[in-house]
């Protein structure tokens, strides 16, 4: 293993690329610049949703112990994945960058650059630094590497890659160099790597081969004790993984000869991509990839070691055992799912092993190989920079991975969220039908398309869809809820309860559930029930500020005007500036004095006047905003005639607010406009403008 002396003649490209420290200067700025511009990338639909976007409140409030404590995508336990360390990094990102999505990308892309000087250190102990340096280079910049760096989620393997890396590491100076501070490190970074991934189960083999191949002595005892610690560890892990969450399967309900068959297929479609990076996809699977390009990996490589042999025999099949562990767990898993996604960043950790592999192979020396070797670095950093702009925002991420992999039913629904989002309510039916007919098992599909419906406004056939989703899921406390949902808009309270009552039934915990259910006992009037739900709405989730709001409304309707202010406070100290929260609270203020609120403080109004007042601002926060904005015009028109400018610039304001909350966006910055042409210092005006171009830059980002 001992270093390899230059040769002469590439003094040239010693002094300027390897000298010193050198090489880890060019390996840490190649490797970020390739990725740098994933920093103006947003949140993906996959994953990035539930592991940051739906939760970031929790990431930004949870202590370290339920961080430990809980599942990957879970805050309640269950079934689920236990990666703690990723969830950390998630947490520090959230804070640092106060939950912007350019952070966690500058994460991704610095943890890439560590994990690649890893493996340079990691090379350097079986190779000549020039070669180390060269495949490192490659590495760097693969384009199948992609998808862990572009993809926010995607760190777990590279994480798990430094940690890996760092270990094995440690462990060849430990056996080197004797000293227990390296076996130390060893142990704790074999720790770090089995709370970052599961797939690290079977280190302890790659540790006994390491162990075998540098140690010359070969100490039985020696070689028990380590033996022992790292299966204690693992175990210790194990139960402790287990008393947390559960991952598990119940291999009686899966065919498993086509899962065998299904996850050997995926091996040969990965071991391609390890080296040829083309049919690359965001979701790939074996049904809408080649498998020729890993069938000839598989013979070149075979051919290639047969003819040409190895300069070390036990370190290629060091790196091709390190190949296989790492790559057999995760495609075993997905192997059992009807179209298993095989991932990309999956192949991270397991491209070391790759590349170790083919380094012991004796391959001749090629006339003008460093040409060639400049030739596919630059293809490298030409694909791999038009590859990562797919990851760019949510739409270009969903709309890839249905064009890449057609079979999948998970693109489609993607896709469909999408567009969904951008409210082309057509194009997402389309493409949630799309899912159903890949999978009729595709649950969710059919809840989403029921909810297109319902926003298309074709209520029957949203039920239909629902129904057909609960009679197929009776667990799905969602599926209840959005049906509930439609039956509250239908004005049939009872069996909006009923599902409400279900969707709770599921999980005791679902805030949502609790404040439509409360919603449907206040349009019946049974307030008692109403409140209480409103209360358990806010105990589950003490940032749910509708929830604050309804039972404003709720105090107010009973005339409790100081418990009613005291809750659009809470509402508003969770959403600043919601201009429902801000009407029903001044409404509430103006019930309690009048003067408490300057704007209005002067504006005249009579009895008849005060009345419709009132009845436009009921209609507004039951969100019957063209009935309100008829009673604001006629308001506007009574206020001109009595000359009353306060007044008029005060219901021109709601005018303008009515014309948002219905996505008349023109009118309403029309109306405000005018508004503060009139009146310059109108804080209201400005306040409302701002909420307008906050509106439609979020529909602008969908």
């Amino acid at each position: 293993m001992n270093k390899k002396k230059l040769l002469k003649d590439n003094d040239w490209f010693y002094l300027f690329f390897l000298k010193g420290n050198r090489p880890f200067y060019w390996l840490a700025i190649l490797s970020f610049m390739v990725f740098c511009r994933t920093l103006s990338f947003g949140f993906s639909p996959l994953d990035d949703y539930m592991l940051i976007v739906k939760r970031l409140d929790w990431l930004l409030n949870c202590s370290l112990s339920e961080v430990f404590t809980k599942g990957v995508f879970k805050t309640d336990g269950g079934s689920d994945y236990y990666r703690p360390l990723l969830v950390l990094s998630f947490k520090l990102d959230a804070i640092i960058g106060k939950g912007q999505p350019w952070m966690f990308h500058l994460t991704n892309v610095l943890i890439h650059s560590l994990s690649t000087l890893l493996v340079f250190v990691f090379l350097r102990h079986f190779i000549e630094t020039k070669k180390a340096f060269v495949f490192v280079l490659l590495f760097a910049t693969y384009p199948v590497l992609t998808h862990t760096v572009a993809w926010i989620p995607g760190r777990n393997d590279s994480l798990l890659a430094v940690f890996s890396l760092a270990s094995i590491i440690f462990l060849i100076r430990y056996i080197k160099d004797k000293k227990m501070i390296f076996l130390l490190l060893h142990l704790f970074l074999f720790i770090c790597v089995l709370f970052t991934k599961e797939s690290a189960l079977l280190m302890p083999l790659l540790f006994m081969g390491v162990y075998w191949l540098f140690n010359k002595n070969k100490k039985v005892l020696n070689t028990i004790i380590l033996t022992c610690l790292w299966i204690l560890i693992t175990l210790g892990w194990w139960f402790f993984k287990n008393n947390i969450v559960k991952t598990e399967a119940n291999l009686s309900l899966f065919d498993l000869k086509r899962v065998f068959i299904d996850a050997l297929l995926a091996f040969v479609m990965q071991t391609g991509k390890a080296i040829l990076p083309f049919q690359q996809a965001v979701l790939p699977n074996t049904h809408d990839t080649s498998l020729i390009p890993g069938l000839l990996v598989i013979v070149i490589l075979i051919s290639l070691s047969i003819k040409y042999k190895f300069n070390d025999y036990k370190v290629a099949f060091l790196g091709l055992g390190w190949f296989v562990i790492f790559l057999v767990l995760p495609t075993l898993l997905s192997a059992f799912e009807k179209v298993g996604i095989q991932y990309e960043h999956r192949l991270y950790v397991s491209m070391v092993g790759m590349m170790l592999f083919i380094s012991q192979i004796k391959l001749k020396k090629i006339k003008w190989s460093g040409l060639i070797i400049i030739m596919i670095l630059v293809f490298f950093i030409i694909k791999t920079n038009i590859r990562s702009k797919l990851y760019r925002n949510s739409f270009s991420f969903a709309f890839a991975a249905a064009a890449e992999s057609p079979s999948s039913a998970v693109a489609f629904n993607l896709l469909g969220n999408e567009y969904n989002n951008r409210k082309d309510y057509d194009k997402a039916i389309k493409s949630y039908s799309q899912a159903i007919e890949l999978d009729s098992l595709k649950i969710s599909a059919l809840f989403n398309r029921g909810n297109a419906y319902k926003a298309k406004g074709n209520i029957n056939l949203a039920l239909v869809d629902y129904n057909k989703g609960l009679k197929k899921d009776s667990f799905n406390a969602k599926g209840f809820f959005d049906r509930g949902n439609i039956y509250f808009d239908l004005g049939q309270f009872d069996k909006a309860i009923f599902d409400y009552d279900k969707a709770i039934l599921i999980y005791p915990g679902y805030s949502n559930a609790h404040n439509n259910r409360g919603n449907a006992y206040a349009r019946l009037k049974k307030y008692n029930r109403a409140m209480a739900d409103f209360t358990r709405a806010i105990y589950f989730r003490p940032n749910n500020a509708n929830a604050y709001n309804n039972r404003g409304n709720l105090y107010s309707e009973l005339r409790e005007f100081e418990k009613a202010l005291a809750d659009y406070n809470s509402a508003l100290a969770i959403k600043p500036g919601e201009s429902d929260f801000l009407a029903n609270r001044d409404f509430v203020l103006k019930r309690l004095n009048p003067k408490t609120i300057p704007a209005k403080a002067n504006i005249k109004l009579n009895a008849e006047e005060e009345q419709q007042l009132i009845q436009a601002y009921t209609l507004y926060k039951q969100k019957n905003y063209q009935q309100a904005l008829s009673i604001f015009e006629k308001l506007v028109l009574s206020a001109k005639q009595k000359n009353d400018k306060i007044s008029e610039m005060s219901h021109r304001n709601n005018i303008g607010l009515c014309h948002i909350k219905m996505g008349n966006y023109a009118k309403a910055e029309q109306e405000l406009k005018a508004v503060i042409r009139e009146d310059p210092q109108n804080h209201k005006a400005h306040s409302n403008l701002k909420l307008l171009y906050k509106t439609l830059k979020k529909n602008l980002n969908r």
